[in-house]
């Protein structure tokens, strides 16, 4: 039984509860219900917003995003509500992070399960010294462009889940999707 997943990553203006999106990406995968194998991974989207907030000079730093790039710029909603809506769940790497920005901009993301790649795979005892994105790239030899954007961040989030652990030989997927999601 096949099931679809959008796989969501969000760069934001700073951390706090009053700051905003600046960029969504968004990949749409299938996977294998029973044994949580990732298939297919599909389309994708990417799209930047201009903020009513300024940008943290912090969250500047991470991300490289400028105000200036944001002028004018806003997400394609139509888009994105027609990826969460023919999606059963959602993944993203810090799903407690992503999940309350996602909703923010749409709230019916809300209504779908949520899976967490970083707190929902047992990194450290599979031999891993991080469960920090960047970190599980590096270890597993995955070429991330540009760390810390949205749609490279996400493409190599679907990458590492369908490696295999050194352990049991089992895809990251099997072992995410095996388990109930982190928010319902």
């Amino acid at each position: 039984m096949f099931r679809q997943g959008l796989a969501v990553d969000v760069e934001t203006t700073g951390l706090t509860s009053r700051d905003e999106i600046i960029e969504l990406a968004a990949v749409s995968f299938t996977y294998d219900g029973r044994s949580g194998r990732i298939v297919e991974v599909r389309d994708g989207y990417v799209g930047m917003r201009q903020p009513q907030v300024a940008i943290n000079p912090s969250a500047m730093r991470v991300n490289g995003i400028t105000e200036a790039e944001l002028v004018g710029q806003s997400l394609d909603e139509v888009k994105i509500r027609k990826m969460i809506a023919s999606s059963d769940i959602m993944l993203a790497h810090n799903a407690a992070f992503d999940r309350r920005f996602v909703a923010g901009l749409f709230p019916e993301a809300l209504r779908k399960p949520w899976y967490c790649s970083m707190n929902g795979v047992q990194w450290h005892q599979m031999g891993y010294g991080s469960k920090a994105l960047q970190s599980l790239a590096r270890e597993m030899g995955i070429s991330v462009e540009r760390a810390h954007r949205g749609l490279d961040d996400t493409l190599a989030m679907l990458e590492i889940l369908q490696r295999r652990p050194r352990r049991d030989g089992l895809p990251f997927s099997t072992h995410l999707f095996g388990a109930p999601p982190m928010y319902r």
